[in-house]
């Protein structure tokens, strides 16, 4: 019974054992394609209606979007600061919601207190995802139509006479509006400065309001320029519509100008433009993923390691950035990142840095930039015996060196040499020795020759170093 008990538990044990091999390999396999294709990017803000009365609520769904723009489950629990500003840029209404794990989207609303656009901003707490921007125009609320005081109201416009029983003869005729002067209709470009992915289907939003005129306007078509060239697009505002509602798209990253060219109301004419007319709308190169690649497990406190962060684009491939980008490596542990922050180019498909530790024991490292959730962090463990090995080594070659050139006691100086030549070693990895670089330093071999030199030194090194430290010299020179 006993040795069944015993093979239960070395099986236990087996299982246990794989089941934790199970999940570092499921770690260190990097995301597919698909997983990466359906991952957020951005925020959307999405409204049925472009226009609402006052006193209506402003009703918008804030949604997480893909590389294909596309509704993407979040991966986590996603605050999102959701923002209402008026027309004079004061936020009048702030709330912080939440897109709980494996949801897309939620529901937010505005009060809308005043006649003009009214602007939806949302971002996500840490900055990881594109924001989103959304704009609303709100009326003035409907009047009702008041009929002229002894006079029936209208029902349809006809010429001549109207004869109705019992009822006294009115005289009905139909009078032509005359031609509108030249301003009685005014447009504007209205929508805020988004920025979207550059995909094709990701969008800027923005609209063409009425902001003077007859409010039972006619169909009115807007043409606009969208690229900064000759090509122009229509844009429709209904009949008896205060705006109308339009979307920019683009595959390219960089930057996109609207503005409108001409307005034309039916057959009333041309409607003046207010301004400003122009709309920079930015779209962002696709960048799915940064990835921090695999270093080794471990190393020595004597040595460095260089960090590789990738970019990776929807397809997991490795892309360049698409814009100048600043990469920050974030460090848990004792040590230093030589360079931090670094500035990545449009062309560039990485960011490099180098760690130099400082003290044994675990230390984590992770990337991140604008935009991007950071890296998963890597870990990498330090170890100090072979600093000891090369302190012992090289510091006992450069006392005996420095022995047969002045034949005192052998073991002393051995001793001495060893301490020495740790200290030196110490010393020049911590940055003391402002002459060696970290790069420079951080090399097996250098750390031999470093502890060799301050084993051939002996104590002078320690004078040296309190000399530095402004302590001044407390022995005598004389001496080993």
């Amino acid at each position: 019974m006993e040795m069944l008990t015993q093979q239960f538990t070395v099986l236990r044990s087996l299982l246990a054992a794989g089941a934790l091999a199970g999940v570092a390999i499921a770690q260190s396999i990097p995301p597919s394609a698909a997983s990466l294709s359906v991952k957020p990017l951005k925020i959307d803000i999405e409204s049925q209606k472009t226009w609402q009365m006052l006193g209506e609520k402003a009703a918008y769904n804030v949604v997480l979007k893909d590389a294909y723009n596309k509704p993407a489950k979040a991966q986590k629990a996603t605050p999102i600061v959701v923002s209402c500003i008026n027309a004079a840029g004061a936020v009048v209404q702030q709330a912080e919601l939440q897109i709980n794990k494996g949801e897309s989207k939620t529901a937010w609303a505005c009060d809308a207190k005043q006649t003009g656009p009214l602007r939806v901003e949302a971002k996500q707490k840490n900055g990881e995802l594109l924001g989103g921007k959304s704009l609303i125009y709100v009326t003035p609320p409907a009047k009702a139509p008041v009929a002229p005081r002894g006079v029936a109201p209208k029902t349809q416009k006809q010429r001549g006479s109207l004869l109705q029983p019992g009822v006294r003869l009115l005289a009905v005729a139909q009078i032509d509006s005359p031609p509108p002067t030249p301003g009685t209709f005014g447009v504007q470009l209205l929508g805020s400065e988004t920025e979207a992915l550059a995909n094709g289907t990701s969008e800027g939003h923005f609209q063409v309001c009425f902001t003077q005129g007859d409010p039972d306007h006619p169909r009115t078509i807007v043409l606009y320029s969208h690229d900064g060239g000759t090509s122009n697009s229509s844009l429709e505002i209904p009949a008896n519509e205060p705006c109308g509602a339009a979307t920019v798209t683009s595959r390219t990253p960089g930057k996109v100008l609207v503005r409108i060219v001409s307005a034309a109301v039916g057959r009333l004419g041309a409607a003046a433009i207010d301004p400003p007319n122009r709309l920079t709308f930015t779209f962002h190169k696709v960048i799915a993923d940064l990835r921090l690649e695999n270093p080794r497990p471990s190393m020595s406190l004597i040595e460095s390691e260089e960090f590789v962060a990738r970019f990776y684009d929807a397809d997991n491939r490795v892309t360049s950035a698409g814009e100048e980008r600043t990469v920050t490596f974030h460090l848990q542990g004792a040590g230093l990142i030589q360079p931090e922050p670094v500035t990545v180019s449009s062309n560039a498909t990485e960011a490099r840095t180098s760690f130099f530790p400082t003290s044994w024991g675990p230390a984590q490292l992770s990337a991140a930039t604008n935009a991007l959730a950071p890296t998963t962090p890597k870990t990498i463990m330090v170890s100090v015996w072979l600093v000891f090995i090369l302190a012992i080594a090289g510091g006992a070659i450069g006392a005996l060196i420095s022995y047969a050139q002045f034949k005192d006691v052998l073991w002393w100086r051995v001793f001495v040499g060893v301490v020495t030549g740790l200290f030196l070693l110490w010393m020049a990895s911590s940055g003391f020795v402002a002459q060696l670089s970290p790069s420079v330093v951080r090399t097996n071999v250098s750390g031999f020759f470093l502890a060799l030199a301050g084993g051939y030194a002996g104590l002078t090194v320690v004078d040296w170093f309190l000399k530095l430290v402004h302590l001044g010299g407390v022995r005598s020179p004389a001496g080993p």
